[in-house]
């Protein structure tokens, strides 16, 4: 009998060992932390502008960002819902991309991250835009493989698509409002159709002039981004984000992890 225990215990021992070299967790984390396995990080660059270099990170307890209990269940696998362009590939999340979606949600305002949204998912590659790094469809947003390379800021890209949530929940008061403030002539047709035409000279970005969801959009990141490049072409639109969203509307300085 002694000498079948020994065997149980170097079994259990043994087992630990393996389930800590996959990164199980092997003690439960505190009520306000998860548990993070062990993967290697690439370099990249945070929301504040901090760069973080390429480490081996170990297995460990790590203290949840904000809105963690929000965002980590909308981070899905598979295609998303209604998803147009079905020639994409899957992507499958690594634990390394997860934690760095999450980290990056937590520097943006808490005005911008509109809860509608249903979930984050991952395909491989724009069919539409090559060099794009992410993209949404109704209540779904996705990023792409290009989003998580070291020259890209996760933060400024999940602004921009929550922004075109954000353009979908303009009252048409608030979307009159910022069509004038935008500059962008409303014309009707016979056949009642809506036609926007870019009427100021100054735009953040040249895809701007296609209409006022993307214009909005890029606006959007840039007052957050880069905000005097926004005040000096387009100060009008800069004014309005700040009557409209307030002061509040402006990213973290940090993120509390």
């Amino acid at each position: 009998m002694p000498a079948r225990r020994n065997h149980v215990v170097f079994f259990l021992t043994v087992l630990s060992f393996v389930s800590s070299a996959q990164g199980a967790t092997v003690a439960p984390c505190a009520k306000d932390e998860h548990w993070v396995r062990a993967h290697n990080r690439r370099a990249y660059l945070r929301g504040d502008g901090t760069f973080v270099s390429a480490a081996n990170v170990s297995a460990h307890c790590q203290k949840n960002p904000p809105s963690y209990a929000l965002w980590a269940p909308k981070l899905q696998s598979g295609m998303p819902p209604g998803w147009l362009l079905q020639v994409e590939k899957l992507s499958a999340w690594t634990d390394e991309e997860k934690e760095r979606v999450l980290e990056a949600l937590s520097f943006l305002p808490e005005k911008l991250l509109v809860e509608s949204v249903q979930g984050l998912y991952r395909l491989r590659k724009s069919s539409s835009f090559e060099s794009n790094p992410g993209a949404g469809f109704a209540n779904s947003i996705v990023l792409y493989d290009s989003a998580f390379n070291s020259k890209q800021d996760l933060s400024r890209i999940l602004a921009h698509e929550f922004a075109h949530k954000l353009y979908h929940r303009l009252t048409p008061e608030d979307a009159r409002s910022y069509n004038a403030a935008a500059e962008w002539g409303v014309f009707r047709t016979k056949g009642g159709q809506t036609i926007f035409v870019p009427m100021r000279e100054s735009y953040v970005e040249d895809d701007g002039r296609e209409g006022p969801n993307e214009d909005f959009s890029n606006n959007i990141e840039y007052y957050l981004f880069a905000s005097n490049t926004l005040k000096k072409g387009t100060p009008k639109v800069s004014e309005w984000i700040l009557q409209k969203y307030g002061e509040a509307f402006k990213l973290k300085k940090e993120s509390k992890k």
